[in-house]
């Protein structure tokens, strides 16, 4: 049913007088006696409705509040529909991406475990086991870990983390990740160290830096299984390879996430 307001051409503020104006008008166009098609001879008589009741002062009133209410209904519903459909997609989206670091993780730990590749540098006694296989899955690993994060929203946003994590300096989370890519396991000691003084920015990060540890364990693991990366140089560095690949996961998908609104 068309609304009565719209019927008669008026606003919803109108008075007497402009109603009875446009209803003059439109009388004129939609009377029986100018209009012979049916379609109009249908459109005047709900004109003769809406006139009469917009010019009843009580008439007026129930309709405005029936109208209101019919108008609050259909906001709340579409704000459950828009609520329901994000909560689909948050499901979906979850899904895919628990999907995916499933399938990223199986990778990497076949790859490592069964891959009889020749180290990068043999003659660097502390990375002298490393191999190219070793380096780029875990880059990998990391990367998928940190794109993943970032999208489902459990990362801190790059750009707004200037906050004191201790009580001399202002370091960003950004500068944690950096200085864990270059010796993971003294990052993740610094933001343990760290965590009471401000654990309100630091509760995210700790969370990224377990799944990053969970990460280390599991090449180191592949290591431990591999005839020819050794254990402790894979515990050493993994962490820092990975952190590094979580960076470029992370910076990439906040990108994609600007770029997209």
């Amino acid at each position: 049913m068309q609304d009565y307001y719209t019927l008669l051409n008026v606003k919803k503020d109108a008075d007497t007088n402009e109603i009875k104006s446009s209803y003059r008008k439109l009388m004129f166009i939609y009377h029986p006696d100018h209009a012979k098609t049916p379609d109009k001879a249908e459109q005047f008589h709900a004109i003769q409705e809406a006139y009469n009741c917009l010019m009843d002062e009580n008439q007026r009133a129930l309709y405005d509040k029936r109208c209101n209410r019919k108008r609050e209904v259909k906001a709340d519903a579409e704000k459950i529909k828009k609520e329901f459909t994000k909560e689909v997609e948050k499901e979906n989206n979850t899904y895919f991406i628990g999907m995916l670091g499933a399938m990223t993780l199986f990778v990497v730990f076949s790859y490592i475990v069964l891959s009889k590749e020749s180290a990068l540098f043999p003659h660097v006694y502390p990375i002298s086991t490393l191999t190219v296989g070793f380096i780029g899955m875990s880059i990998v690993l990391g990367t998928t870990v940190g794109a993943c994060l970032a999208f489902l929203n459990k990362l801190p946003k790059l750009n707004v983390l200037e906050e004191f994590i201790s009580s001399n300096r202002n370091v960003t989370v950004s500068t944690l990740f950096i200085l864990a890519s270059i010796q993971f396991w003294a990052g993740y000691i610094y933001v343990l160290l760290c965590y009471n003084k401000n654990p309100l920015l630091l509760r995210r990060v700790l969370r990224a830096f377990h799944f990053l540890v969970s990460g280390t364990l599991i090449v180191t693991f592949s290591a431990m299984l591999s005839s020819n990366i050794s254990f402790l140089q894979s515990l050493i560095w993994g962490g820092s390879i990975i952190t590094l690949g979580f960076l470029i996961g992370w910076i990439s998908a906040e990108a994609y996430n600007d770029y997209i609104k």
